[in-house]
């Protein structure tokens, strides 16, 4: 079960969490026995039962902003990235990418994770996803079919920059 909070921009990360835009205020999608931990600064350290469960890393991205991100579950990006929830399933990451001339779709492509790889899928995007690989010309990501991400890889979306795949573990 997940709950939708209100939050202020420095009480949480919306780009790191599901999110969605109303008005002058971030709302974001947490599980439900987080959601209350995280908007409160009086959280009991002591509590452990209340703490959600924290996934093994994968590997590392820095966005064209410049921001880290831990590859813990699936990341979804896009303008206003979206995400279906599926029982037994860790709610995808979606981080929302700036796109002043609409380049990048509204959901535009995702990083799964799997047991024993690190893939990216594109969403049936309007202008297409990229992998820019060292010594490689680009290689195009088919919709729906994964690519695997290597340590140094480059995501093109087609705007603002790339997403560099720091590390992958």
């Amino acid at each position: 079960m997940h709950t939708w909070v209100s939050v202020q921009d420095n009480d949480i990360d919306p780009t790191i969490v599901g999110l969605q835009w109303e008005n002058d205020m971030t709302m974001v999608s947490l599980p439900s026995d987080a959601a209350e931990l995280a908007v409160s600064d009086q959280a009991d350290d002591a509590c452990t039962s209340c703490e959600p469960e924290l996934l093994p890393v994968r590997g590392r991205l820095c966005l064209p902003s410049g921001r880290m991100v831990d590859i813990t579950t699936n990341i979804i990006f896009g303008r206003m990235p979206s995400a279906r929830q599926y029982p037994e399933q860790p709610i995808p990451l979606l981080v929302p990418l700036s796109s002043p001339q609409h380049l990048i779709s509204r959901t535009h492509c995702e990083i799964v994770v799997k047991d024993d790889y690190v893939a990216l899928i594109d969403h049936e995007s309007q202008n297409g996803t990229f992998i820019l690989r060292s010594q490689s010309p680009p290689i195009p990501v088919i919709p729906g079919r994964p690519v695997e991400l290597f340590s140094g890889d480059k995501i093109d979306v087609g705007e603002q920059g790339y997403i560099l795949v720091q590390e992958i573990l």
